[in-house]
């Protein structure tokens, strides 16, 4: 069993999981990411037809909250703290990941590929990663989680995320 204490576990290997996982990284911490899926990102590959269709260019944030019906307002706070620039940005300076605009304010990979995304996410963090791996259980000390339970073994961290999607 790993007797290592992480800094933060990342419990799942999604896009929230990865950029969390790069986040935490680019921090100095020490992190593990488990993922259940043989490789993470498995949605990300999949989106824009296989292209990643990063965002959209729409900067005016009451328009895109709008689209959101009930939901916008949850939403209002993080759209308001990380602005279309910022994610741009985010994907061409830390990523390293080259965009281009389409019809439509569209964004992509300019290689047109999603694999380019997963990548620049992994480049980072590949051997912070355990994959086909599913949380079992979590052990409990009171409200707070004292370790992660797989198949694998038991991880211990000062911090969890859990980006598991849906």
């Amino acid at each position: 069993m790993d007797k290592r204490i992480y800094d933060t576990i990342i419990i799942g290997g999604g896009a929230a999981g990865l950029i969390a996982a790069v986040e935490c990284k680019r921090l100095g911490q020490n992190i593990l990411v488990i993922e259940r899926n043989p490789r993470p990102g498995k949605k990300i590959a999949i989106t824009g037809k296989g292209r990643c269709n990063v965002t959209t260019l729409n900067h005016d944030l009451r328009d895109l909250i709008s689209r959101y019906q009930r939901n916008g307002k949850f939403l209002y706070g993080a759209f308001s703290r990380f602005s279309v620039q910022d994610t741009l940005d985010y994907f061409e300076k830390t990523l390293k990941v080259k965009l281009k605009i389409e019809r439509g304010n569209r964004v992509f990979p300019k290689s047109d590929s999603a694999v380019d995304i997963i990548y620049g996410l992994q480049e980072e963090i590949i051997d912070d990663i355990l994959q086909n791996t599913s949380v079992l259980s979590f052990n409990m000390e009171g409200n707070s989680i004292r370790s992660v339970v797989t198949y694998k073994g038991e991880f211990q961290a000062k911090r969890y995320i859990l980006a598991t999607g849906g």
